[in-house]
Parts: structure tokens; C-alpha cells; sequence
């Protein structure tokens, strides 16, 4: 049904044995290895007992015809060929029939097995897919490319609201993660085309060729990314592992130190993959045969078990953090002066109970860029909201917050910006004046804010900018109830 044909040919002894050499050293596995040795063997004493004859078997060969000298001095080789073209159909053969070489094909020499032509650049590019494409042909990895982008919108939230050294390792992390699942979601797509078009038209071809080429740098490019990711990691959870260790979470420190330790063999396995990829592309697109053949295979049975394993691994140990990690009442436990990890403020009884607050009755006081669109002139409105956020509180009752500070500003004036002055003004009330917030009723309040959410819009016209505000806050969560003034500095 396919119609395929065998291409039969002759090998001598010693041909025979440097093919199977060959294909020893391309084996996957201990068996294949086993079979193609046991092969080579029997070749071997084949040659030795060809060698050491008689005089009197020289004679008697001397005599036989020319076909039996031939099949006694050759080895039959089956070469599969492509499906032919309607200009290159050969006319049916009986059953069980081995066509023979062709005069216009003649059958390639061993040793010499047929190539192709080098591709250019642009010929082992490939095209974007569709989103068909996507959730046919490769709908787990695609679902692994959105649960990244997830991750990476929730960490470049977490480093643009504190921009930290650690929040910023974890947004890279996140982003080479997106860009290698993305990449392997692309290889995926690639495979499959590959993968069509040999069954069809079979390997050695230049549209094979230019596919492969193009399945292979999808995936090379997948495995550098993941090489990138690990190795970020890698000082993400080492830096995480200290963290939990000085708080006194000591199994949470195992398991980070179990993460690093994955991530760091995750690498060094990636990079091992990269190497090969690039290899076996590099072979691809010179057109040769026996990597033509060997197709998207190039990884061997051990890196490959490797590489599923330490991403079970570091999978099971992320899940494994929900069960382990300590609440931040536990922590607030473990830092007491009676603790297993005294703090600093444990000495102190005013900032002890600062701490518990904080964690039982927290409030939080943040600047937030808005981006709108006015509804009656229709432009673009730019504000800068002071957004205070209340968690379990339904209404604000007077004298609730009270703040004493200032507002620090900067202006810009010259040519581009480069002169500029500063001026600070005060920003203070207490339980007696109004409270120069209104509900934020505009924004919906983020699913962890379970309470209530005000906010103070500011405009920066004229090279004015709000650089910061610092200032002491004093929370009364309930009637008659002051918690210890908090500290503000935010910008």
C-alpha cells in the first residue's frame, strides 16, 4: 500500500563488517549492541575462514560458475527507497520478487551513502503555528507554556511591587521557563510535520532534510532556554534554603536545598542535550545521510531518562513546599526570645507584639500607577494612586487610621529633564480630621484583599513626580485599640 521498494545490493565481508560498526557506535540501548557485536563476530570468522583455505577449495572454486563465486564473496544489503514519483514508477513485481538496482538509480556504494545538498539559513527556518495547530498537535505542552506565562505575570508583579535582587532572579527564571516552554511547544509542532512527511516520502529528501533541521533548532533552542532557567535557580532556592534556615524551617530548608541540588544536575544535563542537538543539526543541515536517518532520535536513552527525572523531581519538591512551609504565625513563634530561632526584635516587648499585629491585624499602605481612559473626551488618563488596604474591615470608622508624614517630590525642568528641584510637603491626620481617601470603587480589590481598599489619586503635571512617601502610621483595628506606629517608606 505504501509502495515502497528494496533496493538489493552486494557487501563484501569487509564492507559488511564497517557498516556494522558503524551502526554500533549510533546503538540506543545494551541489547542493539549485543545483536550488532554478535553480527561483527560472525563476520569476522567468516573472514578468517576465507582467508585460511585450502588450495584444494581454491581449485574446486575455480570451477564453479560466476553467480555462485558472487553470492559466496557478497552479502546481500536491503536498502529501502522512497515511495517513487509517477515519472520514476517501476513496473510491479511478483510477490516475494526483490527488485534490483535500476541502471538510471544506480545503487549507492558502501561507504559512500547518498547526501544531500547543504541548506542555507533560510531554508531550515520554519513558520509560526496557529492556534489549531496548538491544541491538536501538542495540547500538554501548550498547557504548560500558559500555566508559565501565568508564572511569569505573578513574578513580574512581585519584582515591580518590590524590586528586590531576589524578586528580580525570579522573574528571569520565570521568563527563560516561558521561553523554553514556548520553544518546546514550536519543536512539538515541528516533530509532527517531520514526522508526516516521512511517512510519505521517507527520510532522505530535501524537504525531510529542511524539516528535521528546523525540528532539531526548536529544540535546541528549547534545551539552551531550560539550561538558563536551571541555572537561575539554582541561586533562587540556594538564596530561599538560607532564608527558611536562619527562620528555623528547617524541612522547608531541606527541600530547597533538595531543589538546588536537582537544578544544578537539571543544568549540566541540559547542557549535555544542547551539545548533542547542536551536533546532530550541524550534520543535518551538511546533508548527511546517516543523521538524516537517525532523525529527531539524538539523545540518548540515559540523558533522556535523566532529564524526565529531575523535572519529576523538582516538580514533586515545589508541591512538597505547600506541606512544609511555616505559616507566618509559626515563624512569629519560632523568632520569640523562647524560640528556636530568636529574632533580633524578641528582646523587645513593643516590637514583639508589632510583629504579631502585623501578621494578625495587617494593614498596608502602597503606591499603585493607573492607566484609564477619560469617558467623556476619550484620552488617556495617567495617575498615581496612594492605595490603602484594610483586610477585615467591612467600613471605616472615624480616628481608624491616623498618619503623620511627607510627600516628596521631584521637578524636572531644562532641556530634557537633566535640571530639577525637590520640595517635600507634609501629609498627616489623626482621628480627628477626615480621612483624605475614598473607596476604590473604580479597580476591583485583588482576590487577597478580603476587606476594605481606599485610595488618594495623584496627577503629575508639569515635570512634577512623586518620588516617595515616609511617614509613622498608627492602626486601630478595633474600638479603643491601638496597634504600635508602623514605619512607612514607600516610592
Amino acid at each position: 500500500r505504501s509502495k515502497q521498494r528494496f533496493d538489493a545490493t552486494r557487501l563484501t565481508p569487509q564492507e559488511a563488517m564497517r557498516w556494522v560498526s558503524e551502526q554500533i557506535g549510533t546503538a540506543h540501548n545494551n541489547s542493539q549492541k549485543r545483536r550488532l557485536e554478535k553480527e561483527r563476530a560472525r563476520l569476522e570468522r567468516q573472514q578468517r575462514h576465507a582467508e585460511q583455505g585450502t588450495a584444494a577449495a581454491a581449485v574446486s572454486a575455480a570451477v564453479k560458475n560466476r553467480l555462485s563465486s558472487e553470492v559466496k564473496r557478497a552479502v546481500p544489503f536491503l536498502h529501502l527507497i522512497p515511495k517513487p514519483t509517477a515519472s520514476t514508477t517501476a513496473p510491479p513485481t511478483a510477490p516475494g520478487q526483490v527488485t534490483p538496482p535500476s541502471p538510471a538509480r544506480p545503487a549507492p556504494a558502501v561507504g559512500t551513502s547518498p547526501t544531500l545538498p547543504r541548506l542555507g539559513g533560510h531554508a531550515a527556518s520554519i513558520e509560526l503555528p496557529s492556534i489549531r495547530d496548538l491544541l491538536n498537535e501538542a495540547p500538554l505542552k501548550t498547557l504548560i507554556a500558559l500555566v508559565s506565562v501565568w508564572n511569569l505575570k505573578e513574578t513580574g508583579n512581585a519584582w515591580v511591587e518590590g524590586q528586590t535582587t531576589q524578586n528580580f532572579v525570579s522573574a528571569s527564571s520565570a521568563a527563560m521557563t516561558t521561553a523554553s516552554a514556548s520553544t518546546a511547544v514550536l519543536q512539538q509542532l515541528a516533530e509532527v510535520r517531520w514526522e508526516t512527511h516521512v511517512a510519505s516520502a521517507g527520510r532522505v529528501n530535501a524537504v525531510a532534510q529542511r524539516l528535521l533541521a528546523s525540528t532539531l533548532g526548536w529544540g535546541l533552542a528549547a534545551m539552551l532556554f531550560q539550561a538558563l532557567a536551571a541555572g537561575l535557580d539554582v541561586f533562587y532556592f540556594g538564596w530561599k534554603a538560607l532564608i527558611a534556615y536562619r527562620q528555623g524551617d528547617l524541612d522547608s530548608a531541606g527541600v530547597y536545598v533538595g531543589l538546588t541540588g536537582a537544578n544544578l544536575a537539571l543544568t549540566g544535563a541540559s547542557v549535555r542535550a544542547v551539545r548533542a542537538l547542536r551536533i546532530a543539526r550541524a550534520a543535518v543541515l551538511a546533508g548527511e545521510a546517516q543523521a538524516l536517518v537517525t532523525g529527531v532520535r539524538v539523545l540518548s536513552l540515559p540523558l533522556r531518562l535523566t532529564l524526565v527525572g529531575l523535572a519529576a523531581t523538582i516538580l514533586m519538591g515545589l508541591v512538597s513546599l505547600f506541606f512544609t512551609e511555616d505559616e507566618p504565625l509559626e515563624q512569629w513563634l519560632k523568632q520569640l526570645f523562647c524560640g528556636t530561632r530568636p529574632a533580633t526584635w524578641s528582646g523587645s516587648l513593643a516590637k514583639t507584639l508589632q510583629q504579631l499585629y502585623q501578621i494578625v491585624l495587617p494593614v498596608t499602605l502602597k503606591l499603585e500607577r493607573w492607566h484609564d481612559i477619560n469617558p467623556r473626551t476619550g484620552q488617556l488618563v495617567e495617575e498615581l494612586r496612594l492605595v490603602l488596604e484594610l483586610p477585615g474591615q467591612q467600613e471605616y470608622r472615624q480616628g481608624m487610621v491616623s498618619f503623620e508624614g511627607t510627600e516628596h517630590w521631584q521637578y524636572s525642568s531644562g532641556l530634557f529633564g537633566l535640571g530639577g528641584s525637590a520640595q517635600c510637603l507634609r501629609l498627616a491626620w489623626d482621628k480627628s480630621d477626615t480621612l483624605p481617601f475614598h473607596p476604590d470603587i473604580g479597580n476591583p480589590a485583588p482576590a487577597s484583599v478580603n476587606g476594605l481598599r481606599l485610595c488618594r489619586a495623584y496627577h503629575e503635571t508639569n515635570g512634577a513626580h512623586l518620588a516617595a512617601i515616609r511617614g509613622s502610621l498608627i492602626y486601630q483595628p478595633i474600638e479603643e485599640l491601638y496597634l504600635p506606629a508602623i514605619d512607612i517608606d514607600i516610592s
